[in-house]
C-alpha cells in the first residue's frame, strides 16, 4: 500500500531554535548568575577571592555602585549597556510586615563571567 506524504518534508523536519544571545539574557535566567556564584566559580579556578571582596572589586572598578537604592548593591549603566550584568527583581516575603517585597538584584550573564575573571586574572590578583 503506497500512501502519498500528506506533509512536505520541511515541515517535518525538527526545528533548531537559537537559544538567544547575550542581548536577550534575562530570557534565560538558568544562565544567570549571582555574584556569590561567580565568587565560587573563581574561587575553584584558584583565584582568592570572596563575596564581599568581588562586590567590593566590582565597586571599585565602577561596574556596580552602592548609592542607587537603600545603599544596595546594583549594576551601573557601563555594565548593562556593555552586557556584563542584568537587573533582575526578587521576590521576598517580609514576615515582620507580612508583605512580599520585590527588590532588584545584580545578576551577571555568560559575557560578564567571562570578562570579570579574565580582567582579574590580568590584574595579577589571581593565584
Amino acid at each position: 500500500m503506497n500512501r502519498k506524504q500528506t506533509t512536505p518534508k520541511y515541515e517535518t523536519a525538527p526545528k533548531n531554535m537559537d537559544t538567544g544571545c547575550g542581548s536577550c539574557a534575562q530570557k534565560q535566567k538558568s544562565d544567570l548568575w549571582t555574584v556569590a556564584k561567580l565568587a565560587e566559580s573563581m574561587q575553584m579556578r584558584g583565584l582568592d577571592i570572596g563575596r564581599n571582596r568581588l562586590h567590593t572589586w566590582l565597586r571599585e572598578h565602577g561596574f556596580t555602585d552602592r548609592s542607587h537604592w537603600k545603599g544596595q548593591n546594583l549594576p551601573t549603566r557601563k555594565a548593562l549597556d556593555a552586557g556584563f550584568m542584568v537587573i533582575d527583581y526578587v521576590e521576598s516575603w517580609n514576615k515582620g510586615r507580612d508583605w512580599m517585597i520585590t527588590r532588584p538584584s545584580i545578576r551577571i550573564t555568560p559575557l560578564g563571567r567571562a570578562y570579570f575573571t579574565g580582567l582579574f586574572v590580568q590584574e595579577g590578583r589571581g593565584l
